[in-house]
């Protein structure tokens, strides 16, 4: 498929971009991706057709500019965004093409580490935002166990439930389990996360780190982004090795990495079925 002719001629009005060769790119589910050649430069663009596109790309937007301006780890420059006739589209740096340094796993360790040392607060975010096309409400808590069922995983039980993806037994179990969440997660401060930390959103930075794409960004628990790293093949051990010597994590933060990945298994439930509603249950088994 091609890249619309509107969206060429947008960017073209807007950015001055006169594309000489258009490369539709692999992996995202929500969006579709292209790399723009021009004379002088190449650029990333992603856009969608949804009727909340606009305001995911907006969000998007301001969750990497967020994430850059901590200082912590590489962001792709954010060119803009905008709509025209019924596309929503976002304009980053190019990424493609670089190689990863000696260090980079470490270096991704440490550096996520520092942006967790980021903090604000309360828990939560001052505007609303997206994890794929789900919105994602940041409503802001003083306490992490009180965020993260109110915030999280309240909200999409009680859709999955309405919508028949989970019963009603399963439900009960979501609710017993929220009366332990005090008493489950240790204390900690409130820390800005990339919320959407598996291994599809880091990609090589031009410096041979790893840099970030696709966030969902809100100040939460930093076992979080840990827990979704996890979910779908895991890191290099040198990863958890440097963040861990960097910024020293909690007795048995391993064991909670379940307990955690429920809210991305709730929302892959929404997206993409009931394939994901087993691993759910093998998780709330352990609380009920």
């Amino acid at each position: 498929m091609s890249l619309a002719q509107v969206l060429v001629d947008q960017l073209a009005l807007e950015y001055g971009l006169v594309i000489t060769n258009t490369q539709k790119l692999r992996g995202g589910d929500i969006n579709e991706a292209y790399r723009l050649e021009t004379a002088t430069a190449s650029f990333f663009l992603k856009y969608n057709q949804y009727p909340q596109g606009y305001d995911m790309l907006q969000t998007e937007a301001l969750g990497l500019q967020q994430l850059a301006a901590t200082k912590t780890i590489p962001i792709p420059i954010v060119y803009g965004f905008g709509k025209v006739e019924g596309y929503h589209f976002l304009l980053l740096e190019d990424w493609s093409g670089y190689k990863a340094g000696n260090s980079f796993w470490p270096s991704f360790g440490k550096a996520l580490a520092s942006l967790h040392q980021h903090s604000a607060p309360q828990f939560g975010l001052s505007y609303t935002n997206y994890i794929a096309s789900l919105q994602q409400s940041n409503t802001s808590q003083e306490d992490w166990p009180t965020f993260y069922w109110r915030a999280r995983l309240e909200p999409l039980v009680r859709t999955a439930v309405n919508a028949n993806l989970l019963s009603k037994a399963d439900s009960l179990a979501f609710d017993q389990l929220a009366t332990q969440l005090d008493q489950l997660f240790p204390a900690a401060p409130p820390a800005l996360l990339h919320g959407d930390l598996w291994n599809g959103n880091y990609l090589i930075s031009p410096t041979g780190q790893a840099g970030l794409i696709d966030p969902a960004i809100y100040y939460g628990h930093r076992e979080m982004d840990l827990a979704m790293t996890r979910l779908f093949g895991g890191f290099s051990t040198d990863f958890y090795a440097a963040y861990n010597e960097f910024f020293p994590l909690e007795n048995e933060w391993e064991d909670r990495l379940a307990l955690c990945q429920l809210y991305p298994l709730l929302v892959h439930i929404h997206l993409f079925g009931g394939s994901y509603v087993q691993a759910v249950r093998e998780v709330l088994k352990r609380y009920n």
